[in-house]
């Protein structure tokens, strides 16, 4: 994974929550956890807390400049 160094700063971000979204077009309700509550993604796939003023964009924050190596499931043998 390469990083775009314009993706920091380009523009402001702000973190994904039930406000945000909305509501789905075909059920007309809105986007929540599975208890009920609102959502609010405030940590990225790994569980590493988002940036709350201007989180990065895609599921990893602030994955580092350069090419990455990331490891996202346990590979099958």
């Amino acid at each position: 994974m390469a990083e775009d160094k314009s993706w920091r700063n380009e523009a402001a971000r702000q973190l994904v929550t039930t406000k945000l979204l909305g509501k789905a077009n075909v059920p007309n309700c809105a986007f929540e956890n599975p208890d009920g509550s609102p959502l609010r993604i405030n940590t990225d796939y790994f569980g590493k807390k988002r940036n709350g003023r201007n989180p990065f964009p895609g599921p990893f924050e602030n994955p580092g400049l350069g090419v990455s190596l990331l490891k996202v499931w346990p590979a099958q043998r």
